[in-house]
């Protein structure tokens, strides 16, 4: 599960999107950053 690494990387938005119920969204944005940024 690679899920820690990017939980410690997006532990400030994941905390805060997940306070408004958009885990799912901002999973999907970490992913797709992450993809462009590395």
């Amino acid at each position: 599960m690679g899920e820690v690494r990017l939980i410690r990387t997006v532990s400030r938005a994941e905390a805060q999107a997940a306070q408004q119920g958009l885990s799912a969204w901002a999973a999907m944005t970490k992913m797709h950053e992450m993809g462009q940024t590395v």
